[in-house]
């Protein structure tokens, strides 16, 4: 019967890896991987593409570049187990320092404001967790503290000038995961414009 596999991680199960070798002789081995039940993924608590998105880039990529190792171990028929074992340590490594990521959006609209620059930056939490960001321009800097799941806010920052050349908005996002607070940075490119 199956484990239990939960999809927060890190979490630790016991199972069974096939290694099949020359011959047609196949064995099984538990092994600690994480929140895999599969390598070859077909029963996998995090899958590639699907939950991707769920998580941090710096976090997933070395996490998808286990799980590749681990599968491609798996499907070669020379096989050893130090190197199943090797490979489902890394794996199970890698998945303990997955990161879940803060999704939210960043937009810029700019006009003019009599002779001068306005540029209205917005923010979407389209999480499912509330979260504090910090806007941070050339033109001043904004706050918005506990932002519900699915609220939008905005606010207008006045260039004081004619023109701007093309520039970045940085977005500080801090949120409680897992009870623990979490802060992720996104950063906005906008272009130039003038009035």
């Amino acid at each position: 019967m199956p484990d239990t596999i939960r999809r927060e991680p890190p979490i630790m199960h016991p199972l069974q890896i096939r290694l099949r070798f020359p011959g047609n002789r196949s064995r099984r081995r538990g092994v600690q991987s994480g929140a895999i039940a599969s390598c070859g993924g077909e029963d996998a608590g995090i899958k590639v593409g699907a939950d991707s998105y769920q998580y941090t880039t710096a976090s997933w990529a070395p996490f998808a570049a286990a799980l590749a190792s681990a599968r491609g171990v798996l499907a070669d028929d020379a096989a050893i187990q130090e190197a199943a074992d090797t490979a489902a340590r890394k794996l199970s490594e890698a998945q303990a320092l997955l990161v879940k990521s803060i999704p939210v959006k960043l937009a810029a609209e700019q006009s003019c404001a009599g002779p001068n620059v306005k540029m209205k930056v917005s923010v979407v939490n389209d999480s499912d967790l509330r979260v504090t960001v910090v806007l941070k321009t050339l033109f001043g800097t904004k706050t918005f503290n506990d932002l519900d799941p699915g609220a939008t806010r905005f606010n207008p920052f006045n260039a004081q000038s004619q023109n701007i050349a093309k520039g970045t908005v940085d977005a500080e996002v801090t949120a409680t995961v897992d009870g623990k607070s979490v802060t992720q940075h996104q950063t906005l490119l906008y272009p130039s414009h003038s009035c």
